[in-house]
């Protein structure tokens, strides 16, 4: 008897026949093929009770395109966000699934109410159908999908920011969103989406429409103030001004402007300094307000001068969004004039 004969005879049993020996041999290994695969997510942002089946307050998850765990501001979208309902067991809306977009990056946030809890996740992202994961019946095959994880402390929110795909404003985005989730009662696999997939199941898919993100979201960029009076404070002592570039009219993404010391009657080196005339300030998600810091030197010295004050006039530059203010002046008044 061979080798194979003896593994099926203790497999199978001694009534085996040949061809069930192969065709149970073969079984075993698809099944371990489809098998749905998903990382498991370790990290702290998993919180609950481990004792606890279904934790009452769990804190989010967000994650980047390689399953590790993304910084929270990551999740600032900069567009209108669509929102599909997340349906259980065909008929049960248990959650949303949010889409949205930034300059770069595709978000998806997973998102369940009441009781129910999210214990794996398969998500896949593609810019046509054909890129999504399907067998030849058209079926899906969520083990094989682009995005997994799972999560053995059940969670409520989930968001993947996905930064791995080239796309531009206006294309269509392919989203098979696939869920395991729990409640006290029930364990459901989960979809979202209104087109169904060709196969015989009742798997779904959406399409999302990438949308390019508009000044008045991203807000902007202007000086403070038209003009910032100071003086020397005399002794030899410098003084310290601080101009300020504002955020107005919006915090969603980010944003930049070039500024630039365009003259003025003050002598750089001799009666100010600042790290560079010329520079870039990048305003990130969320962030309103950034300074240029000029050092104002006291020459000891009285200076006739046409004026009462010495100036520096800057100007905002390079970018999307300016604000109505883009020029300012610092006015120098000369300590010794004063008193």
């Amino acid at each position: 008897m061979s080798s194979l004969q003896l593994r099926c005879l203790k497999i199978f049993g001694a009534g085996y026949a040949p061809y069930r020996c192969v065709s149970g041999i073969i079984l075993l290994v698809i099944v371990i093929v489809l098998l749905p695969a998903c990382k498991q997510e370790t990290s702290q942002a998993q919180s609950g009770n481990a004792g606890s089946e279904l934790p009452a307050v769990t804190e989010p998850v967000t994650l980047d395109s390689a399953g590790a765990v993304a910084a929270a501001d990551a999740q600032a979208a900069a567009v209108e966000p669509l929102v599909i309902p997340l349906i259980a067991g065909q008929h049960m809306e248990v959650g949303t699934i949010t889409v949205s977009n930034t300059d770069t990056s595709i978000i998806v946030v997973y998102e369940t109410t009441g009781d129910w809890r999210i214990t794996e996740i398969h998500l896949d992202v593609a810019l046509d159908y054909s890129g999504l994961h399907t067998n030849r019946s058209g079926n899906p095959i969520p083990g094989q999908f682009d995005y997994s994880t799972c999560h053995p402390h059940p969670v409520s929110q989930v968001t993947y920011v996905i930064d791995d795909l080239e796309w531009s404003a206006g294309m269509p985005i392919y989203l098979a969103t696939h869920a395991v989730v729990v409640s006290q009662q029930d364990n459901e696999t989960a979809w979202a989406g209104d087109l169904d997939f060709p196969g015989k199941n009742w798997a779904v898919y959406f399409t999302y429409t990438t949308q390019e993100q508009s000044e008045d979201q991203r807000g902007q960029l202007q000086f403070a103030q038209a003009i910032y009076e100071t003086a020397e404070l005399g002794r030899g002592r410098p003084n310290l001004v601080h101009v300020e570039v504002q955020r107005a009219g919006g915090t969603q993404g980010t944003i930049s402007a070039g500024y630039r010391i365009t003259g003025g009657t003050a002598s750089i080196d001799a009666d100010y300094a600042l790290e560079s005339t010329t520079g870039v300030l990048e305003f990130l998600d969320g962030e309103t307000s950034k300074v240029i810091s000029i050092i104002i030197f006291d020459d000891n010295e009285y200076e006739q001068l046409e004026s009462p004050y010495e100036t520096i006039d800057l100007v905002l530059e390079d970018s999307c969004c300016l604000g109505p203010q883009q020029t300012t002046q610092v006015r120098i008044f000369d300590d010794e004039e004063l008193n």
